[in-house]
């Protein structure tokens, strides 16, 4: 049986991908599995190409302006090839064959519909998608989809206000990875910087399994039987195990448009 480790990782970038966006900051850890121990971790900044323009809005997230990038980062071919060998010396076998797939299992803050993307997009861009990507497993956890399930059946089962997850200030729910830091106790002064939102989001994931799996273990037992039961708690509909996303019973669109997981399955 191959060993599998979690890996949880985070992309700071010049904008959303729709708009020319490009990775500028990746970080990594890799997670035993069984304890929970931080095995290595990985963080490498990229400059932008000419042509390439840092978006205002991610200029005031993360503070890169494109000169400090050029000073500080390397090419992404070259970022690329970095974490390649951080993972085989880690002991990840990065090949095409079948048993190597599946050796990574990704976890991280909003990856389904954001940093999913730009990791495919990086392997693509440096010539190696089919190996790099036939490490990980189809299956993932994204923390804010889990931590949005969780605020759901929270309220579902006491009403609002039950809520674990919340803005500190009004008290809504808030699925973001900050105010899912502040309930581990977190400081959350250095939020945005990849190797803390990677780190942070691990941490909240390993959380959350150990909190919740009761309520994350019976969706997704549910759904892996039979995609067409609801949720034995509320029969109108099911949660997806890959993005944690409410469905009705009929759940061919999400299969099929959108969670990324689904799609692939």
């Amino acid at each position: 049986m191959k060993t599998r480790l979690f890996f949880g990782y985070d992309f700071e970038t010049s904008n959303l991908l729709r708009h020319g966006g490009k990775p500028i900051e990746v970080a990594a850890v890799l997670v035993d599995i069984k304890t929970g121990e931080e095995i290595a971790h990985f963080q490498q900044y990229m400059y932008l190409e000419p042509g390439e323009k840092m978006g205002e809005e991610a200029l005031e997230t993360h503070g890169k302006t494109k000169a400090w990038l050029k000073k500080n980062g390397v090419s992404r071919k070259k970022a690329f090839g970095r974490i390649w060998h951080w993972l085989k010396k880690n002991g990840v076998s990065i090949t095409t064959k079948p048993e190597h797939a599946g050796q990574l299992i990704q976890v991280g803050q909003n990856i389904a519909l954001f940093d999913s993307i730009f990791l495919k997009e990086w392997a693509k861009e440096a010539g190696y998608e089919k190996p790099f990507m036939n490490v990980f497993t189809r299956r993932y956890y994204d923390t804010m989809y889990v931590a949005q399930f969780i605020n759901d059946v929270y309220i579902k089962a006491y009403g609002y206000g039950a809520h674990l997850f919340k803005v500190p200030e009004t008290g809504h729910p808030s699925p973001s990875l900050e105010h899912q830091a502040i309930v581990l106790g977190e400081d959350v002064t250095k939020a945005h910087g990849a190797l803390w939102d990677a780190r942070t989001a691990m941490k909240c994931h390993l959380q959350h399994i150990a909190t919740h799996a009761d309520i994350l273990t019976r969706a997704d037992t549910n759904w892996t039987e039979n995609k067409n039961i609801a949720d034995p708690a509320a029969t109108e509909g099911v949660y997806c195990p890959h993005c944690a996303a409410w469905m009705s019973s009929d759940t061919s669109f999400h299969q099929k448009y959108s969670c990324i997981m689904c799609a692939n399955t």
